[in-house]
């Protein structure tokens, strides 16, 4: 019989036409790891050289996910975990046949790009509900990544936790040590459950190649927590390190160190911010711009964490990338803002970018698209037994003399087990229009081996006293080879989510899709994607097909990086409405042809110079569309990195006068100055609308938790080219923990 750590190097062998062999592992067991107790003083500095480290049983048993799905890595991955009253350290040897070779190209902070060096990548699911991650990154230069993962698909980078990382290179390669309180899990210390989900991944460079300790194959992303380990025994290593009397910093450490090292200890922090600036307009002078708020997070009773802010201001937030909208629909942002990505995971309801009963970049926009400042919010987020999770939001905007409106949610969540649970949500909006409410439940069922995958959701919307509900089922069979899904989902035409986005409405949506993914393992091929799909729009009252489509694709993938993708479509479109799109050019209501195809193609993302092309043409309301796309990253040296990306259409109508072109530019320096000081830079150029937005932003996290943002932003537009607004303001946040 096959032990946890054999069973993830099972192969299974499946011969097809022209004699090629897919190598497929089998279903594995999740391993698992002792935790041990932190014995004795540490410094974090990622040389894991003290004797707690080294006189621990290391775990090892990592698994190639790519290039050669299943195999025994060329360098070997060893881990030990510590767990204190506090915190959850980890250690991580990373061997290395050529230690001068390691590459480590970013020192920016909360980057994915970290991803395309070596690095080493720490996930935890501390609720245990198969679905939900905690990430934390490291390379060996330094550099930092903290993330959550959302129901095994989204990665979220936007909300910082509290953590500590470091990384040093050894004559065998490079060692990671991380430091994770316990609270920025939500665990509580005093409560804390003997076991919780825990993964590694290391990404080795120069091999483009990606090892997992629990195997996470395609099609699962990154971030599957249903197939995450185990980390065991936390309450007896607590409660032996307790019984140890260990200390956070050796008896040689400085004052501020000792300080630091206690404050670190607590489970609350207060965030106090002050704000100066200055906008200007032309014709309007420079405007002085004073702010000051506060945010607050910390345990609420037993189980239970509250956050809260006060006159909440997001100057230092990155700018959105221009995005140029050739369809009737509206287009779902990121939430960049750290308030509401705190437990973000507890609020996706719906799906994702289609109909969401919860999309918090609603709450600080007034119905006309307004920017409304937010007045004060509070959050809480906690667990009632070990099946039950809850959370909760109420946030008011405008300021204390024009307040302008409330909005919130209620959510619960119960786990069924095995990563299928059972929720249901709450919301409201009144004060800036029509009140509206707004609810539903969900759910979702896993198989037992996590492969059938079931997600279905029913809500109901009461917006000024229309009624409307929507609703959707989604299956897909995640299969090494062969993966059927089905989608289906439904909205009445009234049906408004108040702080929610329905992307359109008064129709039935269902389509099915069939993807194969066999593995080449010759000629120097990783695998080959292919995949087909099948839609169908009705209206709602299901009397005729408003659209309809077929689509195909099909990409190479090389074992050093390199893709080639061909896709096409055969489709139709109806506007049941005359509407408007591009320059404002006038769409009538009817049924258009909306076939159409292209091809593209990208570099490895691990060289130094990485660069993706795509084209194609296709038809578009009567007209076509010959659109062309690119993208460059130059990691230029450790400390910098240049992005650049852009997207050309020319859309021809019948009537000469209708044609235009449109070019978005998007480009993003990173200077990483050290893992603690970083310089972002931004430029987007948007045709259409003739406007050129610039942004530099320096970050300074000067101690644990608190940043010096130092922001300036400039619009400028053409026909001449002026400028039409400044801003430069300093943020300035101290967390007391």
């Amino acid at each position: 019989m096959l032990q946890p750590g054999q069973a993830s190097r099972a192969a299974l062998s499946l011969a097809c036409a022209g004699g090629i062999t897919l190598s497929l592992p089998a279903h594995a067991d999740p391993p698992a790891v002792r935790a041990q107790p932190r014995t004795a003083a540490l410094v974090l500095d990622g040389r894991l050289d003290e004797a707690v480290w080294t006189a621990a049983a290391a775990t090892g048993g990592f698994v190639e996910r790519k290039p050669s799905l299943g195999a025994t890595p060329a360098d070997a991955t060893r881990f030990v975990v510590l767990a204190d009253r506090a915190a959850l350290w980890v250690g991580v040897w990373c061997d290395d046949a050529d230690p001068g070779a390691i590459r480590a190209r970013t020192t920016a902070r909360d980057t994915f790009a970290l991803f395309a060096d070596d690095a080493i990548s720490l996930k935890i699911d501390a609720a245990r509900d198969r679905r939900t991650t905690h990430g934390f990154a490291l390379n060996p230069a330094g550099a930092r990544l903290d993330y959550r993962g959302v129901d095994e698909a989204e990665m979220r980078v936007e909300a910082d936790a509290v953590w500590q990382g470091a990384a040093a290179r050894t004559p065998t390669g490079w060692t990671a040590e991380f430091r994770v309180p316990w609270a920025s899990l939500g665990l509580d210390p005093h409560a804390l459950p003997d076991e919780i989900g825990l993964n590694f991944s290391r990404d080795h460079s120069r091999r483009n190649a990606t090892y997992d300790w629990a195997l996470m194959p395609p099609p699962y992303s990154a971030i599957s927590a249903s197939l995450y380990g185990r980390a065991t025994h936390l309450v007896e290593a607590t409660a032996l390190a307790a019984a140890a009397t260990a200390v956070d910093a050796p008896a040689e450490a400085t004052h501020s160190q000792q300080a630091a090292a206690a404050l670190r200890e607590q489970a609350w922090m207060v965030v106090p911010y002050l704000l100066a600036g200055a906008d200007h307009r032309p014709g309007d002078g420079a405007i002085p711009r004073w702010n000051a708020g506060v945010d607050w997070n910390g345990p609420l009773w037993a189980r239970a964490r509250g956050q809260a802010t006060v006159n909440t201001d997001f100057a230092q937030v990155d700018l959105d990338n221009r995005v140029v909208n050739l369809t009737r629909f509206s287009l779902l942002m990121p939430e960049k803002r750290d308030f509401f990505n705190k437990d973000v995971d507890l609020y996706a309801v719906g799906r994702p970018r289609a109909l969401q009963l919860f999309y918090s970049r609603t709450i600080g926009l007034s119905p006309g698209g307004g920017v409304v400042p937010i007045l004060a919010g509070l959050k809480l987020a906690g667990q009632a037994g070990d099946r039950v999770r809850y959370a909760g939001l109420e946030v008011a905007t405008g300021t204390p003399r024009h307040p302008q409106a409330a909005m919130g949610a209620l959510r619960g969540v119960a786990d069924l087990g095995g990563g299928s649970k059972l929720g249901a949500m709450l919301t409201h909006r009144v004060g800036d229009g029509p009140t509206n409410l707004a609810g539903g439940v969900d759910g979702t069922l896993r198989a037992a081996d996590s492969r059938l995958l079931g997600e279905a959701y029913a809500f109901g919307s009461s917006d000024d006293g229309k009624v409307a509900t929507a609703g959707g089922v989604d299956l897909q069979w995640r299969g090494l080879l062969v993966r059927p899904k089905v989608n289906y989902h439904f909205a009445q035409t009234a049906f408004r989510p108040g702080v929610g986005f329905a992307q359109r409405t008064g129709m039935h949506d269902g389509s099915a899709s069939l993807a194969m993914e066999p593995r080449i393992g010759r000629w120097g091929l990783e695998k080959l994607n292919c995949g087909t799909r099948l839609r169908g729009i009705a209206a709602v009252d299901a009397d005729r097909l408003l659209d309809r489509s077929w689509g195909a694709d099909c990409a190479l993938v090389w074992n050093s990086g390199w893709s080639l993708n061909a896709a096409g479509e055969l489709a139709s479109v109806t506007a049941l409405q005359p509407f408007t799109f591009g320059p404002d050019l006038a769409v009538a209501a009817g049924g258009y042809a909306s076939s159409g195809g292209g091809v593209e193609f990208s570099s490895p993302e691990v060289n130094r110079v990485v660069f993706g092309f795509g084209a194609g043409r296709g038809r578009l309301f009567g007209g076509t569309d010959t659109g062309a796309g690119g993208a460059l990253t130059v990691r230029a040296s450790e400390t910098l990195r240049l992005e650049v990306g852009g997207e050309w259409h020319r859309v021809d109508r019948p009537v000469a006068a209708d044609g235009f072109h449109s070019l978005v530019v998007n480009a993003r320096l990173a200077v990483g100055l050290s893992p603690d000081l970083n310089l972002d830079g931004y430029g987007g150029y948007d045709h259409l609308r003739r406007q050129l937005i610039a942004q530099a932003r320096l970050r300074w996290t000067w101690t644990q938790a608190s940043d010096l943002f130092v922001v300036w932003q400039e619009t400028l537009t053409a026909a001449p080219w002026a400028v039409a607004a400044t801003s430069v303001v300093a943020k300035a946040t101290w967390a007391v923990f």
